[in-house]
């Protein structure tokens, strides 16, 4: 399985740096899924849940994050006192915020609360609507 793991990530790894190299901010998205998906097949057949997936997914933020980071310092924009410290911070935020959300769904998930389709439904709008807070906050 690690093998078709590394073929998964071949795409996201060709994507990112093409997007580095070429400046062209397109291919980043392309690139985090694809790492994502690797990650995702990495773990066909394994029916635990992993207690690393909030690393792995506040990992594909950092990259998201470092990606866009370095393509927007291609423009000559003038540099405003303590901009590139704001932005630093502002990355480890948006990174540690995504691994403790990630964390805490993942803790609630693992609650066993039995087998109805009531509990289904709620954890379902649960998720959506945690999809939906964080949409939105990384729409500002």
């Amino acid at each position: 399985m690690l093998a078709l793991a590394a073929v998964a990530a071949l795409p996201g790894i060709v994507a990112l740096a093409l997007a580095l190299v070429s400046g062209w901010p397109a291919p980043v998205p392309l690139a985090v899924v694809s790492l994502g998906a690797s990650y995702a097949v990495s773990l066909h057949g394994d029916r635990a849940i992993d207690g690393r997936a909030p690393l792995v997914g506040a990992g594909l933020v950092l990259v998201a994050e470092l990606a866009y980071w370095s393509l927007e310092q291609r423009t000559a924009v003038g540099e405003e006192a303590g901009l590139q410290l704001r932005r630093a911070l502002s990355v480890l935020a948006t990174t540690f915020g995504s691994a403790a959300v990630a964390a805490i769904l993942l803790a609630a998930t693992s609650v066993p609360l039995g087998g109805s389709v009531t509990w289904d439904a709620f954890g379902l709008a649960a998720a959506a609507g945690a999809v939906a807070v964080l949409a939105r906050l990384s729409s500002r």
